[in-house]
């Protein structure tokens, strides 16, 4: 009997926790599934990005010298960092990035990107609906005026907490668990194909869904456990754990000097993965303490990525500092967790696979609200009237089945965006919100649930297969000849493109545009109607 009532109330906590957090679940999983290819999507979304790549780039240190002391001048800095993202097998250009204090001591920077085959300049496109989806789940797009990114991170870091509480708890729900994941009824009722996919979704995608939670917890919530990390790593001096990850910049010496060219340490491979420098980071430029960075991408090691630290006078390689790696097991495993969290360690494939788990998860999640308005509506559970689990069932329909039409929304309007550049960004947060809220309304006063989903599941099918040819159009790289060029990454996401709407148009069409009624309730009204009949009957 306890037995019984202890996991009664562990089935009570999993429902409440999945209730209150579904839909904020839903958003993160789904926008976390985009977030995966935010570096692959970029040349899709710039076309400027898609010059042809080539194994001999021109040199560029001069011309990035004179692109900082022009800035420097202009913005009246001394020019403290500069990243400069090399050319390689995504893109065939140098990103570059200069900032520092002005007379004020308030940060400002510059970038600019140069053409890897001829030197030129080339045209600078603002972050946009791409950088956008991205910074919803890492930090929900937080605006300055309430606190900023950091408050953003944080809540996306306790919405982490409570999801992994819901795994923990839906897996010791589930007693049953080896027959419930093999258990597909969807030749029954509505009630069952809802429960058992859930289940099976569920159960399935639990050590991801685990795994997702804790470390997309503590990306989240890092700044709060910093203090355990420095009591943990440093016996609480937080200002020694700082130095110790290579968050405190070298002091600069003051004395002038010239900078090691990026054209001399850029062909650098990493001397343990033979993999080539992807970015170099110049602290103190133009300072005689000045280190460079050299980073290279980890796909086959479980790191976010690998760096090498040289004098950047001398670019003599400096001892190994990383603090994740040089400071026991405890600091590497805590290394491990933005790879594991973004799936960088294994390429495009591994990619693809954390796709599919976290979509099945967001699935999961408005499915799961479904569920438990469905029994409460009409399994008379709930103790609410009718009206108010129809309200939820409009809000629960309206956002989670609005946010993906309204992303594809956003992605074509970036597409054709007419604007100004400096007004990219927030033109796409303005209209991803509007679009998201109108969608929404929609959903909710459609008054038919059932209908709703499939409507809108059909009209975000049509809009994925749309975005493909908008491509087209637009930048006149047709699908069909761009694969082979410095266009081919765009076009493997317009063949996704097609291939995801048309999923989601054979979907919507196999979803009931009406609730079906519970087959033994049907049979128990037949058996009751005869009785009832006869009662009515006169007497002879």
């Amino acid at each position: 009997m306890a037995n019984r009532e202890r996991q009664i109330r562990i089935y009570d906590l999993h429902s409440w926790t999945g209730v209150a957090l579904g839909i904020m679940m839903f958003f993160v999983c789904f926008t976390g599934s985009i977030a995966l290819f935010n570096h692959e999507f970029e040349g899709w979304e710039d076309e400027a990005r898609r010059g042809e790549i080539t194994a001999n780039p021109v040199p560029i240190h001069g011309t990035l010298t004179n692109f900082i002391e022009q800035k420097s001048g202009e913005l009246g800095i001394e020019p403290r960092f500069v990243n400069v993202g090399i050319p390689n097998e995504d893109h065939g250009h140098y990103d570059v990035f200069v900032s520092g204090p002005d007379a004020n001591e308030e940060f400002q920077f510059a970038q600019a990107r140069f053409s890897a085959i001829t030197g030129e300049q080339l045209p600078l496109r603002e972050d946009g609906a791409n950088r956008l989806l991205f910074d919803l789940h890492r930090d929900l797009a937080w605006p300055d005026a309430l606190g900023g990114r950091q408050v953003g991170r944080i809540l996306v870091g306790l919405v982490g907490i409570a999801f992994l509480l819901l795994v923990l708890t839906g897996v010791v729900a589930h007693t049953k668990i080896t027959k419930e994941l093999f258990t597909l009824r969807y030749l029954k009722s509505v009630r069952l194909k809802w429960q058992d996919s859930h289940k099976v979704m569920g159960l399935w995608t639990s050590p991801f869904a685990a795994m997702i939670a804790l470390t997309g917890a503590f990306l989240g919530v890092i700044a709060l456990l910093l203090p355990l990390l420095a009591f943990v790593t440093m016996k609480g001096d937080q200002e020694a754990l700082i130095a110790e990850l290579g968050l405190e910049q070298p002091a600069r010496a003051e004395i002038a000097a010239p900078m090691i060219s990026v054209d001399e340490v850029g062909p650098r491979v990493h001397p343990e993965t033979g993999k080539p420098v992807y970015a170099i980071r110049y602290a103190n430029w133009g300072d005689q303490s000045a280190q460079a960075t050299l980073t290279y991408k980890a796909e086959q090691r479980l790191l976010y990525s690998d760096t090498i630290i040289v004098d950047a006078v001398t670019g003599e390689v400096q001892p190994e500092a990383d603090f994740f790696l040089t400071n026991g097991p405890f600091a590497y495993i805590l290394a491990t967790f933005s790879p594991l969290h973004y799936g960088t360690y294994g390429g495009i494939a591994l990619k693809l696979i954390y796709f599919v788990l976290g979509m099945s998860i967001a699935v999961m999640s408005a499915l799961g609200n479904m569920m438990w308005i469905e029994r409460r509506r009409h399994g008379g559970e709930g103790g609410k009237s009718d009206r108010f689990y129809a309200v939820l069932s409009g809000i629960n329909t309206g956002v989670c089945a609005g946010l993906p039409l309204a992303a594809v929304g956003v992605l074509a309007f970036d597409k054709v965006y007419w604007g100004a550049e400096a007004a990219r960004y927030s033109s796409m947060v303005v209209f991803l919100f509007s679009a998201w809220l109108a969608v929404a309304a929609f959903g909710f006063f459609r008054g038919n649930d059932y209908k709703a989903n499939r409507e809108l599941l059909a009209i975000t099918g049509f809009g994925l297969v749309a975005l493909a040819p908008l491509n087209w159009i637009v930048t006149g790289d047709v699908m069909w000849s761009a694969f082979g060029t410095g266009a081919s990454g765009s076009a493997w996401f317009d063949l996704a493109f097609i291939l995801l709407g048309a999923s989601a148009v054979v979907v919507a069409a196999k979803l009931p545009a009406e609730r079906p009624v519970d087959k033994r309730r049907r049979q128990s009204k037949k058996a009751a109607a005869p009785a009832q009949d006869a009662e009515l009957q006169p007497a002879e």
